[in-house]
């Protein structure tokens, strides 16, 4: 049962191409720790909009990595309200 998210993995792929090209208009806020490994910001905004996210944006926390709500609330919540504006 633990390894059938390994399993979908080929279904997945094909979902994602029936949907290819399908336009999600809804905003999107990706934030992201700067001590978090892994690529840069702005390759994942590239990706979620190649997903088809239209309008994505994403912003840095300082001083947080992976759990940025548990290790910066307050920065994590003055984001939120900055997007929603």
């Amino acid at each position: 049962m633990g390894f059938d998210w390994y399993r979908a993995f080929q279904q997945d792929e094909k979902n994602n191409i029936a949907v290819e090209r399908q336009i999600v208009a809804t905003p999107v806020l990706y934030l992201r720790g700067d001590k978090d490994p892994g690529l840069g910001l702005e390759r994942y905004l590239e990706g979620l909009r190649h997903g088809g996210l239209y309008d994505v944006r994403g912003e840095t926390i300082a001083d947080s990595g992976h759990f940025a709500p548990d290790e910066q609330p307050e920065e994590v919540a003055w984001a939120l309200e900055r997007f929603l504006e």
